[in-house]
C-alpha cells in the first residue's frame, strides 16, 4: 500500500487544533475529508506533532496510506482544490515504505511572535501577540535562553514512549 507525505500550512484561527475530533472543526478533519474525496474512501492522516486551537503552521508534515493511487504530480493541486481557504498543501508525493510523519520527525521549530508597539496591527492580529507597553528586550532575551536546545518532554506524555 503506498504511503504519501505532504507538507501543509494553515491559519489555525478557526480550528480546534490539528487532531481529528468528531464535533468540532479541525485541520485533520478538513484534510481527511479532502483525501477521502480524492481517494474514494476513508483516509486517516498521521502528523509530525499536533497543534492546539488557534495555532498556525507553515510546514506541518503529514503522512497517510491508501490502497488507491493518485498521480503524484497532481496531488497537491487536487487537495488544494478540495480544501478550505485556510488550509493549503505546499507539496505532496509518495514517501518511502514505512514512512510516518509522526515517528520519523527529526525536528520541530516553533515561532512565537510579539508585536511590541502602542497600537495593534490589522494585518498581524492573527499571527502575533500584541503588547502595547514597552518591555525589556534584554530580560526577554535572557529568559528565552532556557528555550534554546534539546529538551526532554517525556513528563508531559500521556503514554510513555518506548526507548
Amino acid at each position: 500500500m503506498p504511503t504519501y507525505r505532504a507538507v501543509v500550512e494553515y491559519d489555525g484561527t478557526d480550528f480546534c487544533g490539528l487532531q481529528f475530533q468528531t464535533d468540532v472543526r479541525t485541520v485533520a478533519g478538513e484534510i481527511e475529508r479532502a483525501l477521502s474525496v480524492l481517494f474514494a474512501g476513508p483516509v486517516k492522516i498521521s502528523a509530525a506533532g499536533c497543534t492546539d486551537a488557534g495555532v498556525h503552521a507553515s510546514g506541518q508534515v503529514i503522512s497517510f496510506s491508501s490502497e488507491r493511487t493518485f498521480p503524484q504530480g497532481r496531488l497537491a493541486l487536487a487537495l488544494n482544490a478540495n480544501l478550505p481557504h485556510d488550509v493549503r498543501v505546499r507539496s505532496a508525493g509518495l514517501a518511502p515504505d514505512g514512512f510516518s510523519a509522526r515517528f520519523d520527525a527529526q525536528e520541530r521549530t516553533y515561532e512565537y511572535r510579539i508585536l511590541n508597539r502602542p497600537q495593534p496591527s490589522a494585518l498581524d492580529r492573527r499571527f502575533a501577540h500584541h503588547v502595547h507597553r514597552p518591555f525589556g528586550l534584554a530580560l526577554a532575551r535572557r529568559a528565552a535562553l532556557d528555550l534554546v536546545g534539546e529538551h526532554d518532554f517525556v513528563a508531559l506524555c500521556g503514554l510513555l514512549p518506548e526507548r
